[in-house]
């Protein structure tokens, strides 16, 4: 999805709607533990954002939040990491940032990346990874 217009970092982009679901499937975005918004009718146009290593906003709650300048006619892009903790369908990357690495959810991570994401990984992704037992993290490192 492309910007209409210019906006500045911090500016909310959208709200996300939809229908809430236990389950993920590849359309959704998980907003907590064990819920992921659906997409609900033409009225989501979240669900056409791509995933970006170098995103321009990030999914906060149910906002779509800039956090650089984002230029009109600029891609709007998050990175599904932060928001997903075991994501229902990986796919190679193609943001073009990257050299086409899988993007499975947090939880597959190295620490350096987890780092890097820093403020912009949602709560519910860090309380699920801080809760993981030992023997989950090593069955899916």
């Amino acid at each position: 999805m492309d910007a209409e217009k210019s906006f500045q970092r911090g500016t909310v982009l959208l709200q996300l709607n939809g229908k809430l679901a236990a389950r993920p499937n590849r359309y959704s975005v998980q907003v907590g533990r064990g819920k992921h918004l659906m997409p609900d009718g033409e009225s989501c146009v979240w669900q056409f954002l791509n995933h970006s290593c170098q995103p321009n906003a990030a999914v906060m709650g149910r906002r779509l939040v800039a956090i650089r300048e984002i230029a009109a006619g600029d891609e709007v892009t998050f990175n599904y990491n932060c928001n997903e903790y075991d994501m229902d369908s990986p796919f190679r990357c193609r943001c073009g940032h990257c050299d086409g690495v899988l993007v499975r959810g947090f939880r597959y991570l190295n620490a350096a990346d987890r780092e890097r994401l820093g403020p912009y990984v949602a709560a519910h992704v860090r309380q699920e990874q801080n809760e993981a037992t030992p023997a989950a993290l090593a069955v899916h490192a």
